[in-house]
């Protein structure tokens, strides 16, 4: 008998642990979207909250907050209440519901009729269940469509997760679910159809370093009304914001900086200044106002707009000044493979500028970008907001790379001098920063370096976006002293690997680590004076995987220092069909500028980095 109660406390004390395993555990989501046959359309919300720690309530979940729209949309609170861990229900009282305006609205004139309604929830305590239930209902007519991306994965799991769809019997409803086979139940009473997709112990969200994308790896269904991309997009452009017409208010701007800039590029880089130092930006969804926007001349009168919003007041600014300009949206590759695509899944916006010597750039309208706008969205495909066609990437022709060759010399009084050829490749070259000022390069290096101040950095900048840089060396080689012992620090460029910060990785993780597809080498070849010893010993690592390989040598060979690192990361491949034609579509592979490393990979790559960032791998002792 007592062996079966020693086992039964067992049972318990697991079964407690693995509840407390997660700050919180929403018992139910529930989520309906409804489609009214008057037109309006209903979202309603209920959850079931199950509270596991104190942190969960004091920093977490002791408040929920509801952005909504009153100029065309009423917020309807259902049900709110606690349900305590002795089973006492408390409702919530009416001094904890306050609306105030969201935080993205602030300063913004045309934002400040939004609201968010606060919900402090009440009587809250470990093994307490909150409980939310409400709707947010638009006008009838007002949105003309329906469309959403919902990700199926909160903070913390999920025991049970429901989401319907509802729409008129005779309505179009385009859906498409990624990562799970979970299939929907079908029902109609012969004025509405419906979907109903019931999902169980979901995971949460991860939050380890490089993860891939949420919709990568969570369940997550995209629906919409429309009945193409296509549709869904000359909808969004239907309106002023993006009608070609003449905007004459930075007339007396584009004037003047005529008179100080040379060339379509310098005007355009001038012009980019002005709207990114002189226009404020907030983040603002686009569904906040029915994706309806502030156009160039209300954007340029406030000061203040949307990342798309200023873009089309950028794009605006540049064809008044007679450049070659479109607007643009990067949409992410994973997601246009995906049967559903709708607008929301734009991650950012650029204007693409065509120069007549055949360079083109993409500027940003919120920040001054170094290089090209799309190396920042690598694995994108490139979209003309206006016409709908695609633009194929540079990004996707040209990945990273990093090749260093060094001839260096020290001599006794620890001055070191000699040349650096820098070739850098793709998205490791800030291609305008670096066109405008080839000394920029300088901060590329991880430890410092002497560039000869009599020698200017000599270099070629291809359009295809392939540098080639003659570097000189000379000056105090800044050589760290132990007694008579000299350390000196490989110098590597600081944003090809190095910039991951993969230096530090834990032993085990629960997803997968996204990479950048990535080749790197250096090379060092050192001449020390005679007085001068290194101290070895000699350096051979090799690692050769299904994702990459690795190779560091340092040597001593016909009296010089050899030092060779070599990094090389497969990129993974996406296939997609894109359309060739009205009747047709082909399929085509696409190299993506990153890898995705399995558990047992990530291992691997593991080791390979503690060798890369070792002592041994990346500084050499002298002794005198």
């Amino acid at each position: 008998m007592k062996k079966y109660i020693i086992l039964f406390a067992i049972i318990l004390f697991y079964g407690f642990s693995f509840a407390q395993s997660t700050d919180a555990v929403y018992k139910k989501i529930k989520k309906e979207y409804t489609f009214q046959t008057d037109g309006s359309i209903e979202y309603r919300y209920q959850k079931e909250l199950k509270l596991n720690t104190h942190y969960s309530f004091n920093r977490m979940f002791g408040e929920t907050f509801i952005v909504y729209n009153p100029d065309f949309q009423k917020l309807i609170i259902h049900d709110s209440y606690t349900i305590m861990a002795n089973g006492k229900k408390i409702e919530t009282p009416k001094n904890a519901f306050n609306e105030v305006l969201p935080r993205a609205a602030a300063n913004y004139p045309a934002y400040n009729q939004m609201r968010e309604m606060v919900v402090t929830h009440t009587a809250l305590e470990v093994g307490a269940t909150i409980y939310l239930d409400y709707s947010i209902v638009s006008k009838p007519n007002f949105i003309k469509e329906m469309l959403k991306t919902e990700l199926m994965a909160e903070r913390v799991p999920i025991d049970h997760y429901e989401l319907i769809l509802k729409v008129p019997a005779r309505r179009n409803l385009k859906f498409t679910l990624l990562n799970s086979n979970v299939k929907p139940t079908e029902y109609t009473d012969g004025k509405y159809r419906s979907y109903k997709w019931n999902f169980q112990n979901l995971k949460a969200i991860s939050y380890e370093p490089a993860s891939p994308p949420y919709f990568e790896t969570a369940p997550t269904l995209i629906f919409s009304t429309f009945p193409n991309f296509e549709t869904n997009l000359k909808a969004f452009t239907n309106q002023k914001a993006f009608k070609e017409t003449k905007f004459t208010e930075a007339d007396q701007l584009i004037k003047d900086l005529k008179k100080s800039t040379f060339s379509e590029k310098e005007l355009s880089l001038a012009l980019q200044k002005y709207i990114v130092n002189n226009i404020a930006f907030n983040h603002i969804p686009g569904n906040w106002n029915n994706y309806q926007l502030e156009d160039a001349e209300q954007v340029w009168k406030a000061n203040i707009g949307s990342q798309i919003e200023k873009t089309a007041l950028l794009w605006k600014t540049l064809k008044s000044a007679g450049l070659n300009a479109d607007i643009i949206g990067f949409y992410p590759l994973a997601l246009w493979k995906a049967p559903t695509q709708t607008i929301d899944h734009i991650d950012a916006f650029g204007v693409i500028i065509s120069f007549k010597d055949g360079e083109r750039i993409i500027l940003s309208a919120n920040t001054i970008n170094g290089k090209t706008l799309e190396l920042n969205y690598p694995n994108h495909l490139i979209i003309n907001i206006i016409t709908g066609k695609t633009i194929n990437p540079i990004s996707l022709m040209n990945h990273p790379a990093i090749h260093l060759n060094a001839q260096l010399t020290i001599d006794p009084g620890n001055q070191i001098y000699g040349q650096m050829n820098l070739k850098l490749e793709g998205a490791l070259l800030d291609n305008i920063a670096l066109s405008q000022d080839t000394q920029k390069i300088k901060t590329y290096f991880s430890s410092p370096i002497p560039f000869s101040e009599k020698d200017a950095i000599k270099g070629i900048l291809n359009k295809d976006l392939k540098g080639d840089l003659q570097i000189i060396i000379k000056g105090d080689a800044e050589l760290r002293q132990q007694e008579n012992y000299y350390f000196w620090t490989i110098p590597h460029i600081n944003n090809g690997i190095a910039k991951n910060h993969f230096n530090t990785l834990v032993s085990q993780r629960d997803f997968p680590l996204v990479v950048p597809a990535i080749e790197e080498e250096y090379q060092y070849d050192i001449t020390l004076p005679k007085s001068v010893n290194w101290i070895g010993p000699e350096v051979h690592i090799s690692y050769k995987e299904n994702f990459g390989e690795m190779h560091i040598n340092i040597a001593l060979k016909d009296g010089r220092v050899k030092v060779s690192k070599y990094l090389k990361i497969n990129p993974d491949m996406l296939q997609i069909r894109v359309p060739a034609s009205r009747m047709d579509v082909y399929s085509r592979d696409f190299q993506l500028n990153n890898k995705s490393l399995t558990t047992e990979e990530y291992r691997q790559f593991r080791k390979m980095m503690i060798d890369w960032y070792s002592e041994r791998a990346n500084e050499l002792v002298f002794k005198r």
